[in-house]
């Protein structure tokens, strides 16, 4: 009985109505009493003022890990800081002179006006900055959004607080819970948050790639390695879905096969190009 109340608990995190279809009667009652005594020992409570709580088992501390290290990704390449309507010019300029902010003065000095739960809650380090975003945006304030992404920017996390991403979780987010128990929110909040974040990593290495390809003298700066002959040649030719020549290498820039053949090979050792033998000739096509 413990293996099974042990699997429910901490492989997963199961509704009573999932756990009816497995279980009935007595033996539902029973095993449902011992998930909610073991889920216990994982729970946490935000706020002393509320009753809800979400529980920390491994399940959900491998989810909130999991999309931790996808928002490291994503905020390592993001490098643009990006701003919604919430802030003012001057706000703006203060957090990127003095970041890094501390948490509690930035609120004082922006005069927001929420409760002092949830500054505590802002400013409690100890609490995965992800959690507290969570509990931030499920409460649906808009004073308690503008928090968040202030938070977000004096804990340097730029990415995450790019105002249209914010508005864009505040908006999908559905509270759902049991008893006040919230962490079956939290999973779907992870869930959408590593959505989101996914389709903006997408989105940046498009406007990466598109940025990169612009001119000869751009790709040189950012790959040194390139010769001016490659830089050229590969500024012209980036199209998705075509292929490319040793012949068209020649042909454009006036040059022997030896010299065009290593050229585009060293696109390739680059890793700007894939190469791929189609009957007696090789292919070059972009890394999309």
């Amino acid at each position: 009985m413990f293996e099974t109340t042990r699997t429910y608990s901490e492989d997963q995190y199961i509704k009573k109505e999932e756990l009816r279809k497995e279980l009935s009667g007595v033996v539902l009652e029973s095993v449902w009493q011992q998930i909610q005594e073991y889920r216990r020992i994982f729970r946490f409570t935000p706020y002393k003022e509320k009753p809800y709580y979400v529980t920390l088992n491994p399940y959900v501390i491998q989810k909130l890990s999991f999309c931790e290290r996808l928002l490291l990704q994503y905020q390592q390449r993001h490098k643009e800081p990006t701003y919604s309507s919430t802030l003012t010019q001057a706000q703006r300029f203060y957090i990127e002179q003095q970041w890094p902010c501390d948490i509690s003065e930035t609120v004082k000095c922006f005069h927001i006006a929420i409760p002092q739960m949830y500054v505590q809650l802002i400013c409690n380090t100890s609490i995965h900055v992800i959690l507290r975003l969570f509990f931030l945006l499920q409460e649906h304030k808009e004073s308690l959004l503008r928090a968040a992404e202030l938070m977000l920017r004096c804990e340097g996390l730029c990415g995450l607080g790019d105002g249209e991403l914010l508005q864009s979780l505040y908006r999908d987010i559905l509270i759902e819970h049991q008893e006040h128990d919230l962490t079956y929110a939290l999973l779907r909040f992870l869930e959408d948050l590593q959505l989101q974040i996914s389709n903006r990593m997408v989105s940046l290495k498009r406007k990466s790639r598109q940025f990169l390809t612009y001119d000869a003298q751009t790709l040189q700066e950012v790959c040194p390695a390139m010769s001016l002959i490659q830089a050229a040649f590969y500024a012209k030719h980036h199209e998705a879905h075509h292929y490319y020549t040793i012949a068209q290498c020649m042909q454009e820039h006036d040059v022997c096969y030896e010299t065009a053949r290593t050229s585009m090979d060293g696109l390739v050792a680059l890793g700007w190009y894939t190469k791929k033998k189609v009957g007696r000739k090789f292919v070059y096509y972009i890394n999309s």
